[in-house]
């Protein structure tokens, strides 16, 4: 993995992020053979689906998530191994996704000023005594709960902060677009990491079918599907929560 740094404005760097071919294979060759293990395809015996079959029907969902858990796992390791100190959520878009390729993507995100401070014989400074109130100890504790707590089922309506497991087809009239699919996907509602309105439609739904409506952000980084309407098809599988 190679990581690069630019400095936009003050506060705002670009992380750039190269991911060599040889993992993005590795994922997706491990979710092939996993799904043929499975598949049930008219005129194919249960786990003898080729593997240009499977290709065929799941490669773009399978594509599209092999991508979100690549940008998932190497994100965090690129700010801690470069030292950066994010002060907010990191706006990624994806500059190359071609597997024949290494994998591309860019966060921008703002950082903590740095502040050193200078020292004297001559300087005068004022002393501060920090109070920790019980409400700080709680949203300390809650942060940890959220960051390495264990997620357990739960049943009943998904609601915020709740991790589900979803597949699902995105239509722009009718038709099929890039990136419209995806299975066993795992999003946490309220990280604002999906469209405006998937997430919020997913809320109070239990594991059911059901079809949703959104509209691509005019800023989208794609720009054919900017300020685009699209339905969706969910099936929610599973709801958990972090405990």
């Amino acid at each position: 993995m190679k990581v690069s740094i630019k400095k936009l404005k003050d506060l705002e760097r670009k992380i750039t992020v190269s991911i060599p071919t040889a993992e993005y294979n590795d994922k997706f060759s491990s979710k092939i053979k996993n799904i043929k293990t499975k598949a049930k395809i008219d005129g194919f015996r249960k786990g003898a689906v080729p593997k240009e079959v499977l290709e065929q029907r799941y490669g773009q969902s399978i594509h599209n998530e092999v991508i979100n858990e690549l940008i998932q796992e190497s994100y965090p390791k690129a700010i801690t191994d470069n030292k950066v100190r994010p002060a907010s959520s990191p706006q990624v878009s994806i500059d190359s996704e071609d597997p024949k390729k290494n994998i591309i993507y860019s966060a921008t995100v703002e950082v903590f000023p740095e502040i050193k401070p200078k020292f004297s014989r001559w300087t005068n400074y004022e002393k501060f005594e920090i109070e920790v109130e019980d409400l700080d100890i709680d949203n300390a504790i809650d942060d940890i709960k959220k960051r390495y707590g264990e997620w357990k089922d739960v049943e009943r309506k998904a609601k915020l902060d709740d991790q589900v497991i979803i597949d699902f087809l995105g239509k722009i009239n009718g038709e099929e677009f890039e990136g419209n699919s995806a299975k066993d996907f795992k999003l946490v509602l309220g990280s604002n990491s999906m469209i405006p309105g998937f997430e919020d439609g997913i809320v109070g739904k239990k594991p059911s079918k059901f079809s949703l409506e959104c509209t691509f952000p005019n800023d989208y980084f794609k720009n054919d599907l900017a300020g685009v309407n699209a339905e969706f098809e969910i099936d929610l599988k599973k709801c958990s929560r972090n405990n």
